[in-house]
């Protein structure tokens, strides 16, 4: 009897085991254009905020690097000033990078680019233009069903 009960036991964790993947992601939003008048803004936290979430919710491990403030947009699809939390990323085991390159014009507009960390070349990218006549809270739905879209992409 303990044999049978072992044997299901095995079975039933090897098959178990086989849907416990999980990506691991690392985030990093990057803001460009951002007015002088008005240094802080809260949209990059809702981005930072709803990529967290939003991976987390899909069953993957997520990491951030601090949000990195730039002067113009990339031109690259690589942001080169990204590089060092590419690197982190990379050396600590993430497999995968997402850029959220947010231009702080009217309105505002978002970049999503999902990186493989085998290489820097992009595996997805998708743009979101913010509608400022929103709520916060639709705002902030409407990020999520981005995000989640991209969150798709990681299979």
């Amino acid at each position: 009897m303990p044999r049978k009960v072992l044997f299901f036991i095995f079975i039933c964790f090897l098959f178990i085991s086989f849907s416990l993947y999980a990506a691991n992601v690392s985030v990093i939003v990057i803001e460009t254009g951002i007015p002088k008048e008005n240094p802080v803004n809260r949209f990059s936290q809702i981005w930072e905020n709803g990529l967290m979430e939003m991976y987390f919710e899909s069953g993957h491990i997520v990491t951030n690097s601090p949000i990195l403030r730039l002067n113009e947009k990339p031109e690259d699809k690589f942001p080169e000033d990204a590089l060092r939390s590419y690197e982190e990323a990379k050396e600590t085991g993430m497999d995968f990078f997402v850029a959220a390159i947010i231009e702080y014009s009217v309105p505002f507009k978002v970049s999503l680019r999902l990186f493989s960390t085998k290489s820097t070349e992009m595996i997805y990218e998708t743009s979101f233009t913010d509608i400022p006549a929103l709520s916060e809270r639709d705002r902030y739905e409407r990020i999520k069903r981005v995000i989640h879209d991209t969150s798709e992409r990681l299979w």
